[in-house]
């Protein structure tokens, strides 16, 4: 079972005025965690996330299931498993919202996409 979104770069980098980059993702998702999670690996782009945030998805794939985004404090480097997606749904019961968990949601949110500004990855390689 996966448990990891694969980001596809849509824009960017975009060099924002006082230092940092800019991109959008495209997320192909996969099936979540116990808890409702999927990481995603940005760590070709970034080392450090300012800030994060869902811009949309496919009209097509209206299903009310909330999606949220969790990322590193801004001090702290990001690794291919502290930036994550979580989804979650209304049970019905009143209560808070209940993790989406341990389902593969590939093909009911399709097109979520993400906007996530940070300092830019170090490159390592010319190769």
């Amino acid at each position: 079972m996966g448990t990891a979104a694969t980001p596809t770069k849509t824009i960017g980098p975009i060099v924002l005025p006082g230092g940092g980059v800019e991109y959008e993702f495209t997320l192909a998702l996969d099936t979540t965690d116990a808890n409702g999670l999927q990481t995603v690996d940005l760590t070709d782009y970034f080392s450090y996330v300012e800030s994060a945030e869902i811009v949309g998805e496919l009209e097509a794939t209206k299903t009310g299931y909330i999606p949220k985004i969790y990322k590193p404090a801004r001090t702290t480097a990001l690794t291919s498993t502290n930036f994550y997606v979580g989804f979650y749904e209304s049970a019905g019961d009143g209560d808070q919202m209940d993790p989406y968990a341990s389902t593969d949601i590939s093909a009911v949110i399709t097109g979520l996409t993400l906007r996530v500004r940070g300092k830019a990855a170090l490159v390592t390689s010319w190769a």
